[in-house]
């Protein structure tokens, strides 16, 4: 998940915009929203991605 490109970019989120763009409109996320629940999002905070990212390293 770490792993950055040249430009210091997640290569994990280079790969959901190329998915984005391969699917030619805008891309649904799913993520959890507390015990049995989801909610899905068109747009990832960046900021979030990478604490989450830094977070899962230490696991």
């Amino acid at each position: 998940l770490s792993q950055m490109d040249a430009d210091g970019k997640y290569d994990v989120l280079l790969g959901i915009e190329q998915f984005r763009e391969h699917l030619g409109g805008v891309l649904a996320v799913t993520l959890p929203d507390g015990m049995g629940r989801k909610i899905e999002v068109s747009e990832l905070d960046l900021g979030v991605v990478r604490e989450g990212i830094a977070y899962l390293e230490t696991v």
